[in-house]
């Protein structure tokens, strides 16, 4: 039987919008490169565009502050970025610089020139930005001032950036420092140059250009702001970096997200990626998901909540060195209904940055769902691949999450045996 996502096209689509073998940038980015070149070809001086691009932070966090997430909040930080886009061209970073992308230990870092595109997401800028403000008020109330790092912060910083403007113009802000970490040369030089430029110094604890994972502190910090994750919890170092930065806490300090809940479920790949987005009459997109389609899907079970408090006990209990994949969520596969095509396993996630500012499915490139095509349920593919894992109704996965090389998580049947008297009787195999 045939897949329903084909893993070879998958792969290939992948490649073709990840990366060109020789020029190191893809089709799509040098697309974008061109039309953010085109609508930065404006003649404007440094100092204009400062003063402009202050300005618009300044009115974007009002917007977010005064109101909840509405089309204004997307329509505000559209308008924004092709100012912002211009300081981010004028900082001069040689090429090599801004294209550079790698996979370490913690997972996929990617180039300075995509980072810049995070700022968009209406969404998820609007919950770090009020949540982040939140807490800093918070911890502020009592006069104390309020210590904040943002590990892997892009060269946008941008669930920061606009709090540092709207703080730097308002009276009586609150007393607060922030600390930004990347391990990119490019996001940290387009960085500095952007806070140099914007007059934001002198809320800057320190901008370090490193390797967040390997970043010590000499003192605790407060709150940590952290978003390095692609959609299904995957690829990026997020896991990692959030057990390190965890033990850097103040005893009342915040991480924030505050928490990530992942789950597992069936899907019709055809439904869930396609239809359910046609309006009615075929001819537009939905902005939301319609309820139908969520009805459809066979939700399988949670596999994973990440709080302080999880991060805290694996914390404890591991040894910080060992690359070993983390235990998750077990899930038994159910009987399925009819269906001209085979379901597809999907891993899907919503974040919730603090009490009430959550990112729910789709919402953000964070949250669309990841389908894993290879988890063939109830068929045989009619061309195999490395990695398929043929499973039946009836059998029950495990799931483990690969915090090293290419961050995800892996579910693994487990055979059940005979148990003998006194002994366990799961074996993942």
């Amino acid at each position: 039987m045939s897949r329903p996502l084909n893993v070879g096209t998958f792969a290939k689509s992948v490649a073709r919008s990840t990366v060109m073998a020789q020029p190191g940038i893809s089709i799509g980015e040098f697309k974008e490169h061109l039309r953010n070149q085109i609508s930065t070809s404006t003649p404007q001086s440094v100092a204009q565009l400062g003063d402009s691009v202050l300005k618009d932070l300044n009115q974007l966090v009002h917007l977010i502050l005064q109101q909840d997430f509405s089309l204004a909040v997307e329509e505000k930080l559209a308008a924004i970025f092709p100012s912002l886009y211009k300081l981010y061209a004028a900082a001069d970073i040689p090429r090599n610089m801004r294209t550079r992308r790698f996979i370490n230990k913690g997972g996929l870092v990617i180039s300075p020139d995509h980072c810049v595109n995070t700022i968009k997401d209406a969404k998820r800028v609007y919950c770090f930005i009020k949540g982040v403000h939140q807490q800093i008020s918070h911890m502020a109330s009592d006069g104390h001032p309020v210590r904040i790092a943002y590990p892997a912060c892009g060269p946008f910083a941008p669930f920061v950036l606009p709090l540092l403007a709207y703080y730097s113009a308002i009276p009586n802000a609150p007393s607060c420092t922030f600390t930004f970490i990347d391990i990119q040369p490019g996001a940290v030089h387009a960085l500095k140059f952007l806070l140099t430029t914007l007059g934001m110094g002198r809320l800057v604890e320190d901008t370090v250009c490193m390797d967040a994972l390997e970043f010590t502190p000499t003192q605790p910090f407060d709150i940590v702001v952290l978003e390095a994750m692609q959609h299904g919890f995957s690829r990026e170092a997020h896991l990692q970096l959030a057990m390190r930065f965890a033990r850097y806490l103040t005893p009342d300090g915040i991480l924030l997200p505050k928490k990530i809940v992942v789950g597992a479920s069936l899907v019709n790949a055809q439904t869930e990626f396609v239809d359910q987005w046609h309006s009615e009459t075929g001819n537009r997109f939905l902005r939301t998901q319609p309820k139908p389609a969520q009805a459809q899907r066979l939700f399988l079970g949670p596999l994973l909540t990440l709080d302080i408090e999880q991060i805290r006990r694996w914390n404890n209990a591991a040894d910080p060195t060992t690359d070993e994949p983390i235990p998750c969520g077990t899930v038994t596969l159910p009987t399925l209904p009819a269906s001209p095509r085979p379901y597809t396993l999907i891993i899907h996630s919503t974040v919730s940055v603090c009490d009430g500012l959550d990112i729910a499915e789709y919402e953000s490139g964070i949250t669309h769902p990841l389908p894993d095509p290879q988890v063939c349920i109830n068929y045989q593919p009619n061309s195999p691949e490395p990695g398929d894992l043929i499973v039946n109704s009836g059998d029950i996965l495990q799931f483990y999450y690969c915090h090293v090389g290419i961050p995800g998580f892996l579910p693994v049947k487990v055979t059940v045996t005979e148990p003998e008297p006194g002994s366990e009787s799961g074996v993942a195999s």
